[in-house]
């Protein structure tokens, strides 16, 4: 006899008053054999039924089904998803996948989300008596909850997997994630300001910016952002949680380090084009707005408090209380194709740049504020010559070159390093591996590029694919001289042309006057958008050759474009003028005084 209720417990066994059903309430309880009284009386069986088909009975149980709430169980059943950690495999998922197959020949649940366990960092479980993990509360008051949880799912917890847990992983996306993104939200909104006090106008949102921007890095970060919005929606609605995050991080990370990076001069109307600012500070905006939605989920502070800093630009229609009131953004447009030539053509720029970079900051004789006369740009595939053609303004700036020439002239430029798999080779050659090893190393350049066309060469009576090489582009060493210096990541040479003349040598002064600059107005804690006259006064050394007076006379459009001021010497400041703050430094072997001035 399989008892459902107390009630029928009350009524077979003929005792009243029941209202407790644990084992030692109910024990001493007996029903007649209802085969005769021939029979002994039925007591309770010995063996307890495992708790957790208890919990596997929650669709059921929590609704009272099947004696109440029939409606309301099957419009909700089978549940949307569950989600339990991977101990409970032999528990909770087995119960409810037993219970619901005998009860309706389905799963209780249409999706199943299974997280692994988290282990201390030295791998081993987390204990309390070994006091091997941080306190959660000190986590979470030095990094922010939402740092916790970014850090958890975006680890191989989400895809059921171990997990050493390590506090400097919380810091880690407070450092890489966090603080830049939040760092560009707050460079937006200096420069928006900038631009009202510059143009004594309001900065204007245009969700549709990217129909009447032409700058590639605006329709590059724009049709990113359309395929993440189409990407989360997807990967959500199949509870993909693990490719998501990633995903999301990686457009933060293209955000700052590319988009903002390369964009900084751009947002402050350096070169005075007003328009191009308002096309890079809307495209800023339309960015970080569908990102706090995106993000909303994952770090619901943190874009809560972006939100309601960026929320003003909205109008008064269109502003929620809270960021948590908005739905995730339908994607405007399917962008995967122009997001993938785009991104070939920024990552190819990036590359360029930063081996330019590299050269400039490996100790060259040329500083990187003095500009170099060309760059060149080396590479075998006119593909990726083509691909940043729109973008040569971010890379000469970057660089600082006056001229850029890309060219796939491998002959005169660059060499190819040939390196043959030993391992592989050797297993094939065998006794002829040395000599094979040695011709193939021996290769020249046009030997090499007919083995890249082919696929293949015949060397000492061997075939050997090209899958068996590895070849590396490298600078030319027959080029390499103290005016001409490169660098190479295997793929691409970029060459930087280091020979001087008065023009490159003055900019290069110029560019430390404005440097002095912008120093002192960081020291007087001045906002970007602060107007102020500056003033001179130098110390000239006889052992300089371009002395400061004549370089500042030469520069003014320098300073008019990166100060929205000219330099005026420090004698025609007016007596009257209320100086903000004052320092002398030292340029090269002369002395320059600056002094802030308000206007």
């Amino acid at each position: 006899v399989v008892i459902g209720s107390i009630s029928e417990l009350e009524k077979l066994s003929g005792k009243t008053g029941i209202d407790d059903i644990h084992r030692d309430k109910i024990d001493d309880i007996t029903i007649p054999d209802p085969r005769g009284g021939d029979y002994p009386p039925l007591k309770r069986t010995t063996e307890v039924f495992d708790c957790w088909f208890e919990s596997g009975s929650m669709p059921y149980g929590q609704l009272h089904y099947p004696f109440e709430n029939k409606e309301q169980f099957e419009a909700k059943f089978p549940a949307d998803f569950i989600a339990e950690g991977l101990d409970q495999t032999r528990g909770w998922f087995y119960t409810l996948m037993v219970i619901s197959t005998a009860l309706f020949d389905k799963p209780a649940f249409k999706n199943l989300i299974v997280n692994g366990l988290v282990l201390a960092a030295d791998r081993k479980k987390m204990s309390k008596r070994l006091k091997n993990y941080p306190d959660p509360t000190n986590i979470i008051n030095s990094y922010g909850a939402d740092a916790l949880r970014l850090y958890l799912i975006n680890s191989p917890v989400v895809r059921a997997k171990e997990f050493a847990f390590q506090e400097k992983g919380v810091k880690g996306v407070v450092k890489d994630v966090f603080l830049p993104w939040y760092h560009a939200m707050r460079f937006f909104i200096e420069n928006a300001r900038r631009y009202e006090t510059t143009n004594n106008k309001s900065f204007t949102i245009d969700f549709d910016v990217r129909t009447k921007t032409t700058n590639m890095m605006d329709l590059w970060i724009l049709a990113r952002l359309e395929w993440l919005v189409s990407f989360v929606r997807q990967e959500m609605k199949a509870y993909h949680l693990y490719t998501v995050i990633p995903e999301l991080v990686r457009f933060i990370d293209n955000l700052t380090n590319k988009y903002v990076r390369f964009n900084r001069d751009r947002m402050k109307a350096m070169n005075g084009d007003t328009q191009e600012a308002l096309f890079a500070l809307q495209t800023m905006y339309v960015v970080l707005m569908k990102l706090c939605r995106l993000m909303a989920p994952f770090t619901p502070f943190l874009v809560e408090y972006m939100y309601q800093k960026l929320k003003s630009g909205l109008s008064k229609e269109d502003q929620e209380d809270s960021v948590h009131f908005l739905m995730i953004p339908d994607p405007m447009s399917d962008d995967s194709s122009n997001a993938q030539s785009a991104d070939y053509a920024v990552d190819a720029m990036v590359t360029i740049v930063d081996l330019g970079r590299a050269i400039r900051n490996n100790g060259i004789s040329v500083p990187l504020k003095t500009p170099v006369r060309r760059a060149i740009v080396v590479h075998p595939d006119k593909k990726f010559l083509d691909a940043p053609k729109a973008l040569q303004g971010y890379i000469k700036d970057q660089i600082n070159t006056k001229q850029l020439e890309l060219t796939d002239d491998l002959k005169k430029y660059a060499v190819y390093q040939v390196s043959p798999d030993r391992r592989a080779l050797g297993k094939r050659m065998g006794k002829k591996m040395s000599a094979v090893y040695k011709a193939l190393v021996g290769l020249n350049m046009e030997q090499i590029q007919k083995f890249q066309a082919d696929g293949s060469i015949s060397v000492e009576d061997e075939k050997v694919s090209i899958d068996e090489v590895d070849l590396k582009l490298c600078v030319n060493p027959a080029i390499k001289s103290q005016e001409m210096v490169g660098s190479t990541n295997g793929e691409v040479v970029v060459l930087l042309d280091l020979k001087m003349d008065d023009e490159l040598l003055i900019e290069g002064r110029a560019r430390d006057v404005v440097q002095a600059v912008q120093s002192l107005r960081k020291a007087a804690k001045l906002n970007p958008e602060d107007p102020v006259s500056v003033y001179y006064k130098a110390e000239e050394s006889k052992e300089e050759k371009y002395k400061l007076d004549d370089v500042i006379a030469k520069s003014k459009a320098i300073f008019v474009s990166r100060l929205r001021t000219d330099v005026v010497p420090l004698d025609k400041m007016p007596k009257n003028a209320s100086k903000i703050k004052e320092s002398t430094s030292e340029l090269g072997k002369s002395k320059l005084t600056i002094v802030l001035v308000k206007k």
